[in-house]
């Protein structure tokens, strides 16, 4: 989680490529890590890198439709 926190702060200071590096770290320690991956998602528009931003939501939206149709 301090990897996300820490990512947080490069964000805010337009550190992008540093924020990225831990984000992907979190989200490589933990598949299912979904806050990090919105980050990792808003980062990459900061970046503008849509195709990866776009890629990432995708992957999230499976996920969490995955989970629901369990929960049903």
């Amino acid at each position: 989680q301090y990897l996300v926190e820490l990512a947080r702060v490069y964000s805010i200071l337009n550190d992008f490529e540093k924020a990225e590096s831990l984000l992907l770290s979190a989200v490589s320690a933990d598949e299912n890590n979904t806050d990090a991956k919105k980050m990792l998602a808003a980062n990459y528009i900061g970046q503008k890198e849509y195709g990866k931003a776009f890629a990432i939501a995708e992957s999230i939206a499976l996920k969490t439709k995955q989970k629901d149709d369990y929960d049903t």
